[in-house]
């Protein structure tokens, strides 16, 4: 009897101890799922110091921000594909020779070069846009049949650098659309800009004040090093149904023109600077400063007497366009202050050519006057 009160004793201390640990388990866990979401509230990662210089993602909010090293081997695309979630944001560190992709359930991203990234595209595009919302700003993107494509998708541009593209520097197509602000884009093979099949482009910031306040410079296209000059580049061609505002850029040196809206196409064109462009076009065809063909349409104003972005598109004496500074084609319309000030006078400056202010077919139709807004185009709808 007195063995196995032993036994039971035992037993019974063995139990105890069990449900003691159990007990200060679960009442641990509320404690330790407390703190992880504190953690997870606090969005802040604190790497430690042997980690943190090579650490490639912070949590900022409730959006990441991840670093890309390209000098190391690092890839943009495994990241946008990988790890990045819609609205993060990616910082480009060095050079990236890529094609980059930023699909279409990635949207809200940001590519950030922090003025010193870059990517060089080494095939058909450098990036190439199929998702709504993104941002690309301070980035120099080199090279690439097309610097970048908006196919689709929509974005905004600025503060960066398009260029040496074998075809075009920057194309917004198949109902895609974009904002271009504050950048450079120069010395792409064909067009600087492109915007076409029902494409949509802001090319210029439409709301600050007074020419060339925060437009683009758009130069030197038709003139990629080691190749012989193309004699077709146009500063922006807008072609197949397309629409476009293209407000206070410098538009400069492109070897065909300075800028085209063509085949049933719409333009807001205003408070440009349009110079030498065209001083490589065939003598058949013709430079310009701006050309209208194929029942397109342009509005040199916006419809308002106290808009402040109603100024005239110039010309600089002594840098005129090769051509016409404006050609009219093909039963198309124009309308607005060509060669008028906001208020009425007469501007000292105009688009002009080497062979003259106009060209205008018989087939098109419009009018330049120097009183009132006309107000009869058609609006500038986004798709």
């Amino acid at each position: 009897a007195c063995i196995a009160s032993k036994k039971n004793y035992k037993r019974g201390s063995l139990m105890l101890s069990l449900r003691m640990y159990f007990l200060v388990v679960i009442a641990a866990i509320p404690w330790v799922g407390a703190t992880v979401a504190q953690a997870e509230n606090s969005n802040i990662l604190r790497p430690n110091a042997a980690t943190q210089q090579k650490s490639n993602w912070v949590v900022t909010q409730k959006k990441k921000t991840w670093n890309v090293y390209c000098d190391e081997g690092r890839s943009i695309n495994r990241m946008v594909n990988k790890r990045a979630r819609p609205g993060d944001r990616i910082v480009i560190h060095g050079t990236c020779a890529e094609n980059v992709t930023i699909p279409a359930h990635k949207p809200g991203l940001i590519l950030d070069g922090k003025s010193t990234g870059t990517i060089k595209g080494v095939g058909q595009f450098g990036i190439n846009i199929l998702a709504n919302g993104i941002m690309i700003k301070n980035l120099t993107v080199e090279g690439g049949g097309f610097g970048i494509s908006v196919n689709q998708g929509s974005a905004t541009i600025q503060n960066s650098k398009i260029r040496l593209a074998s075809s075009i520097g920057i194309i917004v197509q198949n109902n895609g659309s974009a904002t271009i602000v504050r950048s450079v884009i120069e010395n792409n093979r064909r067009s600087g800009i492109e915007v076409t099949t029902g494409g949509y482009a802001n090319i210029g910031d439409t709301t600050k004040p007074g020419p060339l306040a925060d437009g683009n410079v758009i130069h030197n296209n038709g003139v990629l090093p080691g190749l012989p000059d193309y004699p077709f580049a146009t500063g922006v061609k807008v072609k197949r149904n397309s629409q476009v505002t293209v407000i206070g850029n410098t538009i400069t040196g492109n070897s065909g023109g300075g800028i085209s809206i063509r085949e049933q196409s719409f333009g807001l064109v205003t408070a440009n600077l349009i110079d030498s462009n065209g001083w490589a076009a065939p003598a058949f065809i013709g430079g310009f400063g701006i050309l209208l063909s194929e029942q397109s349409l342009i509005n040199f104003d916006r419809d308002s007497t106290n808009d402040p972005k109603n100024y005239p598109n110039t010309t600089t004496s002594g840098l005129e366009n090769s051509g016409y500074g404006f050609v009219c084609q093909g039963l198309s319309t124009y309308e607005g202050f060509y060669d008028v000030n906001p208020d009425g006078t007469e501007a000292t400056d105009r688009v002009t050519g080497e062979d003259g202010d106009l060209s205008i077919a018989d087939t098109c139709a419009g009018r330049f006057f120097s009183g009132g807004f006309f107000s009869g185009m058609p609006p500038l709808v986004s798709p």
